[in-house]
C-alpha cells in the first residue's frame, strides 16, 4: 500500500497485519470522523479525519523503530471515538469537557467487542500487549512528557491549521530521537520550538475559542436530536456525515433544530462575554515539557528555559469561555 502522509510525504505500507487492520470496518470507519469535531465553519482548511492521525501515529512509531506490538497499538488507539471525536465528551452525561476522556474510558471494552482480537490474532500477536500501555512507553506517556500521539497530533494537525507548514513539520521528525523509551529532541533549539508550536495549537485550536463555540454548538445541536428522538446513541458509532444526514431531515418541521443548526454553522453571531454570557464553556487544555539533550545530558526544556514552567502552569487548566448567543 502506497500512502502519502503530511509528515513523512509518500510512504509504503506492508506488514501484513497492518494491512488487514486498515481495511477492517473499525479502522476505515474512522475515516468519516473527524479529528477535531465539526471543523467546517471554524477552521474550513482543516479536513484531517481520525483514520489520517491513527496511521499518521503508526508511522512516527514505525519510523523510530518500535516494535509491531507499539506500532499497533498506535494505529488503533483511536478506534473507539464516536462520531464528531471529542465532542462526544459535551453530548454524553458520562462525558467530560475537562478532560475529553470519553474515547480513552470506553477504549478496552471497545476493542474487545469489535474484529481487532481476532485480526491480531491470525497474526500471532497477544491483545493484551497491545491494549497495555505499561509495555508501550514510546505510544503513550502522561502529560506533559511526548508520546507519539502529542507527536503526531501537533504537527499533522498543526498542518491541518495552518499554524506550521508541511516541510516545517517534516523537519522536526530530523531532530527527534528514540531514547530508551523516551522521546528526546536533538537541542533545546528543537524542543522550545516544538513546544512552542504545541502551545500556540492549544491556545488557538485544541482549546481555543473556536473550538469552544463548535463544541457548544455542536452539543446543543445534537442534544437537541437525542432528546427530540431523531438520532439515538447507537448512531454515534457510524461517521459524521450519516448523523447529520438523519438530522437535517427534520430541519424543515422543527425550527428550534434549524435555529441551532444556524449557530452550528456560524450564521449567526457568538460573542465571549464574561459580563454577560448565556453559556459557560471549558475546554480540555494541553501542555508539554518535552526531553532535550543539553551537553550530553537528558534535560525536560524547563529546566534549561527561564519561562517555561510558567507557561505550563497557565495551560495545565481548562480554558474557559462565556458565550452569548445573538
Amino acid at each position: 500500500m502506497k500512502y502519502t502522509d503530511v509528515i513523512f510525504g509518500q510512504v509504503s505500507i506492508e506488514e501484513p497485519v497492518i494491512l488487514e487492520l486498515l481495511q477492517s470496518p473499525v479502522l476505515t470507519r474512522l475515516k468519516g470522523i473527524s479529528q477535531a469535531g465539526y471543523m467546517k465553519p471554524y477552521f474550513p482548511n482543516n479536513n484531517r479525519t481520525r483514520w489520517e492521525h491513527s496511521l499518521g501515529v503508526f508511522l512516527v512509531l514505525r519510523y523510530y523503530g518500535a516494535g509491531l506490538i507499539e506500532q499497533v497499538a498506535g494505529l488503533i488507539h483511536d478506534v473507539s471515538h464516536t462520531a464528531f471525536s471529542h465532542a462526544i465528551d459535551y453530548v454524553f452525561d458520562e462525558g467530560s469537557p475537562e478532560n475529553q476522556s470519553f474515547q480513552d474510558d470506553t477504549f478496552e471494552t471497545f476493542v474487545r467487542e469489535s474484529e481487532i482480537p481476532a485480526i491480531l490474532a491470525r497474526h500471532g500477536l497477544d491483545l493484551e500487549a497491545v491494549i497495555d500501555d505499561a509495555n508501550l512507553p514510546l505510544k503513550e506517556k502522561p502529560l506533559p512528557d511526548l508520546c507519539a500521539d502529542r507527536i503526531e497530533y501537533n504537527l499533522g494537525d498543526g498542518v491541518g491549521y495552518g499554524t506550521i507548514p508541511e516541510a516545517a513539520a517534516a523537519g522536526f521528525i530530523t531532530d527527534l530521537r528514540a531514547i530508551a523509551g523516551q522521546w528526546v529532541f536533538a537541542n533545546a533549539t528543537s524542543a522550545e520550538a516544538f513546544a512552542r508550536l504545541f502551545a500556540r495549537n492549544n491556545r488557538e485550536c485544541f482549546a481555543g475559542l473556536p473550538s469552544a463555540k463548535m463544541f457548544i454548538t455542536l452539543r446543543n445541536y445534537l442534544k437537541h436530536a437525542l432528546k427530540q428522538k431523531y438520532i439515538e446513541r447507537a448512531d454515534f458509532y457510524g461517521v459524521d456525515s450519516q448523523v447529520l444526514e438523519k438530522i437535517a431531515a427534520h430541519h424543515t418541521h422543527d425550527a428550534e433544530l434549524k435555529h441551532l443548526f444556524d449557530y452550528l454553522e456560524a450564521r449567526l453571531p457568538i460573542q465571549n462575554n464574561p459580563a454577560n454570557f448565556d453559556e459557560r464553556v471549558v475546554c480540555k487544555s494541553r501542555f508539554i515539557d518535552p526531553l532535550c539533550l543539553v551537553n550530553n545530558e537528558i534535560q525536560h526544556l524547563s529546566t534549561v528555559l527561564p519561562g517555561w514552567k510558567q507557561i505550563m502552569t497557565e495551560d495545565s487548566q481548562p480554558k474557559e469561555y462565556f458565550l452569548k448567543f445573538g
